[in-house]
């Protein structure tokens, strides 16, 4: 398991799934790190960045990387670890989680 990262005091794993979305988005990848960071920094969940998920996928959050593009992601608050899951666009997200 990830120890918590001693600056940002949450850590990042992300799913192969994860990491294999991103490289289909590389031409937005400045985003979605910026996404990331926003996500492992205000981990609690802002209305402006971070939406609960239902049905499916409930204990899931997703932050939004622009108006289409979605990370879902699963924090661990206890052992402070951000579980990056998958990289989607609106579309997918409602498919998976309905």
């Amino acid at each position: 398991m990830a120890e918590p990262n001693p600056v940002l005091g949450f850590s990042i794993v992300k799913d192969k799934k994860y990491k294999r979305d991103c490289e289909a988005y590389r031409n937005m990848i400045k985003r979605i790190l910026n996404t990331e960071l926003d996500i492992v920094g205000w981990p609690e969940r802002s209305p402006l960045l971070h939406a609960p998920l239902h049905r499916k996928c409930e204990g899931y959050l997703h932050a939004r990387v622009d108006q289409n593009l979605r990370i879902l992601y699963k924090p661990d608050y206890k052992d402070k670890i951000i579980f990056l899951e998958r990289l989607l666009n609106h579309r997918e997200m409602e498919r998976k989680c309905d």
